[in-house]
């Protein structure tokens, strides 16, 4: 998206339809991929605390009061902590 606005910003013409239309089916692999269904397996890169917050977000609508087994692995230059302290409140 932000490269669509720096075009505009340059005088190209982006239409708002165009993007939309570039955007509607994207998919990004390891963002809430789809790897197993029986069992359902889901994987995600989330590598900082607002994508580990969006992945609570989606694992929350896709699971509802399901119980969930989370398996994390963080590189140690990220922030643990932070990531952690979205995903922990996980059900």
């Amino acid at each position: 998206m932000r490269v669509c606005e720096i075009l505009r910003e340059k005088g190209l013409p982006v239409s708002d339809t165009s993007i939309k239309s570039g955007l509607k089916d994207i998919h990004l692999k390891g963002r809430l991929e789809w790897v197993s269904q029986k069992p359902p397996i889901l994987i995600d890169c989330a590598h900082n605390p607002d994508a580990a917050r969006s992945l609570a977000v989606s694992v929350r609508r896709l699971f509802k009061d399901k119980k969930i087994i989370l398996i994390a692995g963080i590189m140690a230059d990220k922030d643990i902590r932070g990531i952690l302290n979205e995903i922990a409140r996980l059900p």
